[in-house]
């Protein structure tokens, strides 16, 4: 009996630049380390070819969707690791043209948002990232649970 060959995923972590590039690339990462944990092959922009390894501008997202066809990943996972800039990613899955499944997720705040707080804004993001998608003709698929990789809880 031959091992079967891991599923192979395309992931845009998307970020916009005034938001936290500092919670964006600690959930790149943290996604990174649960998919690959699942032992699904993670195709994704390193630190040396983006900024911070998220998807931001037309040039990151096209060079990500070169490595998408390049490496013939078998479905996107599309990351509001914090606002997320959606055209970057709409054209990024464009260009791809892979025809592949699609999967949106937005990410929990760190923390209760204060004044202070850097925060991600993610789940706005997320609306903005599906619309982008429907509006070019993108099936996508989000979450109905949500999960929490906190490991620990706000207080009231």
């Amino acid at each position: 009996m031959t091992a079967r060959a891991p599923t192979k995923l395309g992931f845009i972590p998307a970020n916009r630049g005034f938001f936290s590039s500092e919670l964006a690339a600690k959930m790149r990462a943290e996604t990174i380390a649960a998919l690959e944990g699942q032992g699904i092959e993670v195709i994704a922009p390193t630190e040396d070819q983006t900024n911070v390894g998220c998807v931001e501008s037309r040039q990151e997202a096209g060079l990500v969707a070169d490595m998408f066809r390049a490496e013939k990943v078998q479905g996107i996972v599309i990351g509001a690791v914090n606002f997320g800039e959606e055209q970057s990613v709409a054209h990024c899955v464009r260009e791809a043209a892979l025809n592949v499944p699609v999967f949106i997720f937005g990410c929990q705040e760190e923390e209760a948002l204060t004044m202070t707080t850097s925060r991600r804004d993610s789940f706005c993001g997320l609306l903005s990232i599906g619309e982008v998608l429907r509006q070019i003709g993108v099936p996508y698929s989000v979450g109905q649970t949500p999960r929490s990789l906190l490991k620990r809880r706000y207080r009231d």
